[in-house]
């Protein structure tokens, strides 16, 4: 079956999806999609939208449980509760409302949440990437974070990224070994160093 998100993203890309196991054996269906969070509960044929503080700028979501985190151009937003209530939580960087400085001058472009991924052993333990396109020098924001508490806060891995040439700015994904939770994977973009590499 499809469910059509078109009408209410305006036609524009579904930039991700999760699927939720629910009581029952049934599904319940996360997307972000024109900058915004819908869900599809189980049984339902159409779409929801989903109020969140970050919504006008959603990219990424990952969950874990009940936990829920979204993130993009509008910094990071939170849920405890299945996404029944969401606070933006303790990324402190200032998100600007143009792509100023950027290399390439449009949306895809701007500061942003690249990636977010929970420790599958722990849910407390959550990483996420944030990809600055100020390409030319080395980023204060742009990089590997993480958190200990659910992504209530936030602290940066200053240590990552250090080698000569490597800017942190274009680090845009991170996944957490399932089976040795301390070793984390990050991708990068920037042309010439372009690739994976282990935190």
């Amino acid at each position: 079956m499809t469910y059509d998100l078109s009408k209410l993203s305006s036609g524009t890309s579904v930039l991700a999806l999760n699927v939720e196991a629910v009581s029952g054996g049934g599904r319940r269906l996360w997307a972000v999609a024109g900058n915004r969070l819908y869900k599809l509960d189980n049984s339902a044929t159409r779409w929801k939208s989903v109020t969140n503080p970050c919504n006008g700028g959603l990219m990424v979501l990952a969950r874990a449980g009940q936990k829920l985190l979204a993130g993009g151009t509008t910094g990071i937003c939170r849920s405890t509760y299945g996404g029944v209530s969401w606070t933006r939580n303790g990324l402190s960087i200032a998100w600007p409302s143009s792509p100023a400085g950027t290399w390439w001058n449009y949306d895809g472009e701007k500061l942003r949440v690249s990636d977010i991924s929970f420790d599958p052993s722990n849910s407390a333990r959550v990483w996420l990437t944030v990809y600055d396109a100020s390409w030319q020098t080395a980023s204060a924001k742009g990089g590997v974070y993480r958190s200990t508490d659910g992504g209530l806060s936030w602290r940066q891995i200053t240590g990552f990224g250090t080698a000569q040439n490597f800017q942190r700015n274009f680090v845009r994904t991170i996944a957490v070994s399932p089976t040795n939770p301390n070793t984390i994977v990050a991708g990068r973009s920037e042309a010439l160093v372009a690739g994976g590499y282990r935190v």
